[in-house]
């Protein structure tokens, strides 16, 4: 019997594979397993690059956007006093022609950070690993 590989999607430059194929050799298994390995150490190398260059924009967008609201509505600030806040977190100067690069970087750097941080959790795998239900009273 001929094996049928599995089909796979491509992430990026990574195939993904979506485990439809059926083989009978257990080595299959074993490669398609080290393939989603090496994917997600690659996940975790990008990953560790990414994140101090997305932390800062990200950290100060959510700073400046948690201060204004609150001292717009807890400390009664006017809508002039809350301003600096509000420019700083729209990014405003960084003018009209860069502030949409940064917006949309801002974007996807946090749609990384989420998708590679999913993938090495491994919240959705199918294996989970077995826990010890047992009390070990002695």
């Amino acid at each position: 019997m001929r094996c049928q590989p599995a089909k796979s999607l491509w992430l990026g430059c990574f195939p993904v594979s979506l485990g439809w194929g059926r083989c009978q050799h257990r080595n299959f298994h074993v490669k398609q397993d080290l393939i989603l390995e090496m994917i997600k150490q690659k996940f975790r190398q990008l990953h560790r690059v990414v994140a101090p260059i997305v932390f800062l924009p990200l950290f100060v967008t959510v700073i400046t956007g948690v201060a204004y609201r609150l001292g717009r509505n807890w400390f009664g600030l006017s809508r002039d006093q809350a301003h600096i806040l509000m420019a700083i977190h729209e990014a405003e100067y960084l003018g009209d022609e860069i502030k949409s690069f940064y917006v949309l970087l801002n974007g996807i750097g946090l749609i990384w950070m989420l998708v590679t941080g999913i993938v090495m959790s491994g919240l959705f795998r199918k294996n989970k690993p077995k826990q010890n239900t047992k009390s070990e009273s002695s």
